[in-house]
C-alpha cells in the first residue's frame, strides 16, 4: 500500500512522519518525501488515528489523483532547487 502525503518538504518531515507511525506500531517498508509505503493496508481505525495524528503536525493524505500528481512535481521542484544550491 502507498499513501500519500502533502506537504512533506524535508527529512524532518520524515522523521516526523515516522514518528507517528511507531506510535500506531506501524512499521513502513520506507519513506519518502510524498510517500509512505507500506507492506500491508492499514486497518479504517488505523487509517483515521493516522491521518489525523499527521493533520496536526501540518501534514496531509492525499486521495485525489491529480493532488498526487501535482504533489510529486511540487517535490520534484524543491529537490532540484536543493540540488542547484548545493553546486554552488
Amino acid at each position: 500500500m502507498t499513501i500519500f502525503v502533502k506537504n512533506m518538504v524535508c527529512d524532518r518531515c520524515i522523521m516526523m512522519v515516522q514518528s507517528e507511525l511507531s506510535k500506531i506500531e506501524i512499521t513502513p517498508v520506507s519513506i519518502e518525501l510524498g510517500k509512505i509505503f507500506l507492506s500491508e493496508k492499514l486497518s479504517e481505525l488505523q487509517f483515521a488515528a493516522f491521518a489525523n495524528s499527521i493533520k496536526k503536525l501540518g501534514f496531509e493524505i492525499i486521495n485525489e489523483k491529480d493532488l498526487k500528481v501535482v504533489e510529486q512535481v511540487h517535490i520534484t521542484l524543491l529537490s532540484l532547487l536543493e540540488f542547484q544550491n548545493s553546486n554552488k
